[in-house]
């Protein structure tokens, strides 16, 4: 299976925080079982990824190691809308199972051959060089999106703010998944959002808690606004 490499597409890039750690210290088992939890609460995601009665491919996916890779078909405004809306339910999915994510969508070219595992193009260069910069869990857009970020209907809480980096804060359109309902209607769940995060701060010390602190300033800043 392979997407057509002419075409622009969306590349959504997605890291699994502390995966080396969790190797290291959990027992490959117990792992593998909470890895398969966060993907059996992925089922939300087929309605997605698939669409219309021939169930054909919308959006390509594919999970290697600590890393997660989705492809949309094309780069029309419905595939904005749905790789956007799929980030969410994975950023969700993922606080809900104890795993936290951090990743970047960005806009090109890009071959993903499942057949042969062959998964490389510029898209997903930017994508992964930009997530790597995040200090923070979240989705923030590369600058090859803003084109068509602008010029979109969303039906997705994309919003420009003020991004923690290693170095610093730079503006970038980002999703706010913690305003999307399990329907994947607008709704505020930031009081949920902030237990999960609570959870996963039990579990860690030192550097991942500048992570967690940084994401939760950002969606108590949200809630502060209204």
């Amino acid at each position: 299976m392979e997407t057509n490499v002419e075409q622009e597409k969306f590349v959504l890039y997605l890291d699994i925080m502390g995966f080396r750690d969790r190797v290291n210290k959990v027992e490959i088992n117990e792992l593998k079982q909470q890895l398969l939890l966060f993907k059996t609460k992925n089922n939300k995601l087929k309605p997605l990824l698939e669409g219309g009665k021939t169930k054909e491919t919308l959006i390509y996916m594919a999970q290697f190691s600590d890393s997660i890779v989705l492809v949309s078909r094309d780069a029309t405004e419905d595939d904005l809308n749905r790789i956007s809306k799929a980030a969410a339910i994975l950023m969700q999915t993922a606080l809900q199972t104890g795993f936290a994510l951090r990743g970047a969508i960005a806009k090109g070219n890009m071959v993903f051959d499942i057949e042969n595992q062959l998964f490389f193009g510029k898209a997903l260069v930017d994508a992964y060089l930009l997530e790597e910069e995040l200090c923070y869990y979240g989705v923030v857009f590369h600058e090859s999106m803003e084109e068509s970020i602008v010029g979109a209907k969303k039906d997705m809480p994309i919003e420009d703010i003020a991004i923690p980096l290693k170095k610093g804060k730079s503006r970038h359109y980002h999703i706010a998944w913690h305003k999307l309902k399990a329907n994947l209607q607008q709704g505020n769940i930031s009081s949920v959002a902030l237990g999960w995060l609570k959870d996963i701060r039990k579990s860690v010390s030192g550097n991942p808690r500048v992570y967690l602190d940084n994401t939760i300033e950002i969606i108590k800043s949200d809630a502060a606004e209204k």
